[in-house]
């Protein structure tokens, strides 16, 4: 059993930004689920977001594009263009990531959140 201060049922108490990301979730399936022709590039914009270093952390792609999956699964949205769509944002998020990386260089271990745990770039880079 999880301890009560990380049990799912007590997470509107523990962040209150849970509410916030979860209703951002909701919007964007209800938005593709309204209007399918943008499924593709709502799914292309979330998986690009998702794949950008540091965007990642705040964006709640992974839950929309569960959400947005689990309509292809019922039959409600076509596979092939969504993904498609999702391949190619989050081949183009990796690439820019990569990108800003090779043009910032070592200082890049400067800039939050790497300057706040200086062990995960040596880390990386042994993995």
């Amino acid at each position: 059993m999880l301890a009560p201060s990380i049990h799912p049922r007590n997470r509107d108490v523990e962040d209150p930004g849970f509410n916030a990301r979860r209703a951002v979730v909701q919007t964007v399936v209800e938005f593709v689920r309204a209007h399918e022709a943008w499924a593709a590039p709502v799914v292309f914009a979330l998986a690009f977001g998702e794949s950008l270093a540091f965007i990642s952390l705040q964006l709640p792609a992974w839950a929309a594009l569960v959400g947005i999956g689990m309509m292809i699964g019922t039959g409600g949205l076509n596979f092939w263009p969504i993904w498609v769509a999702g391949a190619l944002g989050a081949a183009l998020g990796d690439w820019l990531s990569f990108w800003v990386g090779v043009k910032l260089g070592p200082p890049v271990a400067h800039i939050w959140p790497l300057s706040r745990y200086p062990d995960l770039l040596p880390r990386g880079e042994r993995s």
